[in-house]
């Protein structure tokens, strides 16, 4: 997914984590057409997978 050159000054990266898969889904639904990438890491302190979701999102002027 490429950004046009009018668009890099008015878009800005988000990044969301979650620890519950479910939360991590509804969320994901919600802004599918905004998902950048989508990683799964193990987390060894907490022992459990983390999900971190990349939004792009709209800088309003």
């Amino acid at each position: 997914m490429g950004l046009l050159q009018n668009d890099i000054n008015r878009t800005k990266i988000q990044a969301h984590k979650f620890e519950d898969i479910t939360d991590c889904n509804t969320f994901m639904q919600n802004q599918s057409s905004r998902i950048i990438q989508f990683e799964t890491f193990y987390n060894t302190t907490l022992d459990k997978c983390v999900y971190v979701i990349l939004l792009k999102v709209n800088i309003d002027n």
